[in-house]
């Protein structure tokens, strides 16, 4: 079902959580929509950078599933619509905007540890 291995994913959640920071996250959309990154004097190169890189170094179909993970994780689609979730987050990456929006929305790690829950699988198993 998935194509990106579940390693992977587990990898960018806890890449997420350490750029993040590990406590719990509101989720709240600014004005003006989207989450932007943190201002430049909050932004720590050491920390985000992995994250970013990580995530640029997956190849489309990893993409397509972390976003669509993203969207079942928060409860956007279900894990029946797991298909149809898929064609939407490969057309929303071919329009450019998909992998910026994914890695700097701030509920990140929890949305995808609660897709891959849905689909019946874990972290550390």
């Amino acid at each position: 079902m998935l194509r990106i291995p579940v390693d992977k994913v587990c990898t960018l959640i806890a890449l997420a959580r350490e750029a993040l920071g590990m406590e719990p996250v509101e989720e709240t959309e600014p004005a003006g929509g989207g989450f932007p990154l943190p201002s430049t004097e909050d932004y720590d190169e050491a920390v985000y950078d992995p994250l970013f890189d990580y995530a640029d170094a997956l190849n489309g179909d990893e993409l397509a599933d972390l976003l669509a993970l993203s969207w079942l994780g928060r409860g956007e689609v279900s894990a029946g619509d797991w298909r149809q979730a898929i064609d939407d987050a490969e057309a929303e990456l071919a329009d450019g905007d998909g992998l910026a929006e994914l890695i700097q929305h701030p509920t990140l790690p929890d949305d995808l540890e609660a897709g891959l829950e849905a689909l019946g699988y874990a972290c550390g198993d």
